[in-house]
């Protein structure tokens, strides 16, 4: 985790500091080795939170764009006392939750149904192989000269995009290195459960409106990241 309580302050790690967890209370100590990112890490080897993933360079930068009082926000339903922590929760609400990992049906929808206002920001780069397919495509279409929707013929079905097909809230992918984000609007074609040819329909959404729009600040040195690993406890 990037922040932790020290002193009833959030604050980020710092060499040899101890915090507490913003989730479970519990003691934290920062991390600082040379080679991965400061972060907090629990003292016991458990997580608190079991949506939590280690977190990366492109995580960090993400939420950058965005104050650190909304950066880790904890989530709590009175009614089950069930809590998470989320990337960021904006001023007006909205969750937005940054997703390097694979992540499970079961899961996605779970927290989609415990955050009321939420959209999903994904890391196409993740999957190379489909990152660099999509890129590809892209660059051969006529777009967006033709149609506002990108519609990318895919030779079979791809694993990544059929991940999201049921998201019940907005997706977008983030294929680095540029100024669009990609929405995910669905998929038409053949018979796609049978591996036929598909499109993959989606549509540009610019990152610094993205940002902007839900009130963050773009940074462009951010749009560049590395996928440096912070371990999850």
């Amino acid at each position: 985790m990037r922040f932790a309580y020290v002193d009833g302050h959030k604050q980020e790690a710092t060499p040899g500091s101890r915090g507490l967890c913003p989730c479970c209370g519990s003691v934290t100590i920062a991390k600082c080795g040379l080679h991965t990112i400061r972060h907090w890490a629990h003292q016991s080897l458990r997580a608190c939170d079991p949506w939590w993933e280690p977190e990366t360079d492109w995580h960090r930068q993400w939420k950058s764009h965005f104050p650190d009082a909304w950066q880790e926000v904890v989530q709590y339903d009175a009614q089950t006392g069930e809590k998470h922590v989320a990337d960021v929760r904006t001023g007006n609400g909205m969750v937005i939750e940054f997703q390097h990992s694979v992540i499970s049906f079961r899961e996605a929808r779970s927290r989609e149904r415990f955050y009321p206002r939420m959209m999903w920001v994904v890391d196409l780069n993740r999957n190379p192989t489909e990152a660099r397919r999509f890129r590809s495509l892209r660059e051969l279409l006529d777009f967006p000269a033709v149609s506002p929707t990108l519609s990318l013929p895919w030779p079979r079905r791809s694993k990544l995009f059929e991940t999201w097909s049921h998201a019940t809230v907005p997706v977008l992918f983030d294929p680095g290195q540029e100024q669009d984000l990609w929405r995910y609007i669905g998929f038409k074609g053949q018979d796609i459960e049978h591996g036929t040819e598909a499109r993959y329909l989606f549509r540009p959404v610019p990152k610094k409106a993205l940002i902007e729009k839900n009130g963050g600040r773009y940074s462009p040195a951010a749009s560049s990241p590395e996928h440096i690993s912070v371990p999850s406890t």
